[in-house]
């Protein structure tokens, strides 16, 4: 099928793509204007305007996801994921036709399913040698109490998360 008039597999995957390899705040990713995505370069911008943080954000985009996102054709639409109902409803969406049939289990607490995405996010940056608490764009003691998975080993290894 379709949503918002986007095949279904393109509208979910290329936006579950970007939340995972950004860690961007549900907000200003489904804010994120057709114009703020290079397909040639790779690259996505989320607007400070759009974050609640007020910064900009620059992003390199693997090839897997950048395919992704053009393959929604985003060319003559005003946001990459147009979203025409509330965030709730986004992500009450995102259990019932992706999550569920999957048998993924996603939790409720703690910010939701989108604060889940940002949460691994930080985290598999942070066990490929990066800074998590940057990527998120939080301080350190904020990332460590609310988004850094503790089964995250202290050498940076994870037997339980994958590489993105």
């Amino acid at each position: 099928g379709t949503t918002e008039g986007i095949p279904s597999a393109g509208f979910w995957g290329s936006l579950i793509r970007v939340a995972y390899e950004t860690g961007g705040r549900v907000g200003a990713i489904m804010r994120t204007r057709s114009e703020d995505f290079d397909e040639r370069a790779g690259w996505l911008i989320l607007r400070g305007s759009n974050d609640k943080t007020g910064k900009t954000h620059f992003f390199t985009l693997t090839r897997e996801t950048t395919e992704a996102i053009s393959l929604t054709s985003p060319c003559g639409r005003l946001f990459l994921w147009p979203w025409s109902k509330s965030q709730c409803w986004l992500s009450r969406q995102l259990v019932r036709l992706i999550l569920i049939p999957a048998g993924v289990r996603y939790g409720r607490g703690r910010g939701g399913v989108f604060h889940k995405f940002r949460r691994t996010a930080g985290t598999l940056c942070e066990a490929n040698g990066g800074d998590g608490a940057r990527l998120l764009g939080n301080t350190r003691a904020v990332f460590e109490r609310h988004y850094l998975d503790g089964r995250l080993a202290g050498n940076g290894q994870s037997q339980f998360l994958p590489r993105l």
